[in-house]
């Protein structure tokens, strides 16, 4: 059987993820919270209780998240302004990726976020909110 640590003495295994969903739900949100924001364990539990159906326990969701390959056109043939917003302390994607997909984009802006990791806290909202008006607002790019 295998297992990953889960935090708290707790380690990942199909039958804990069956038995104790929203446990699981909040082990995980632990694993990709932001370090440089307190953990709303709360925040965390109640996603975890209201999505337990299908969250964490839908593994076949979860295999095709982790293996999901991009069959569109290259990003680089983009026109729409883009913000490329990604969290420094993510501890899924690394900001490489971040990087590499705003030079890919003509034209995209790169927004590092201090301290944030796979998720979003909302003490950052309001950035997130300002960036993205900031985005709207901007006058339109010309079409290539």
């Amino acid at each position: 059987m295998r297992t990953t640590p889960a935090g708290a003495g707790t380690t990942w295994t199909a039958a804990w993820v069956k038995d104790a969903p929203e446990e699981a739900g909040v082990a995980l949100a632990r694993l990709i919270a932001s370090p440089g924001y307190p953990f709303d364990e709360r925040a965390a539990r109640a996603t975890a209780e209201r999505i337990t159906d299908t969250g964490i326990q839908d593994a076949e969701a979860q295999s095709h998240q982790i293996g999901a390959q991009w069959h569109g056109p290259a990003i680089s043939t983009i026109t729409k302004p883009t913000l490329v917003l990604h969290g420094d302390g993510d501890p899924l994607v690394k900001m490489s990726g971040a990087r590499a997909t705003a030079a890919r984009i003509p034209g995209a802006r790169l927004v590092t976020l201090p301290g944030v990791g796979h998720d979003l806290p909302q003490p950052v909202w309001d950035e997130i909110t300002t960036q993205i008006r900031q985005l709207a607002e901007a006058p339109a790019r010309s079409s290539r």
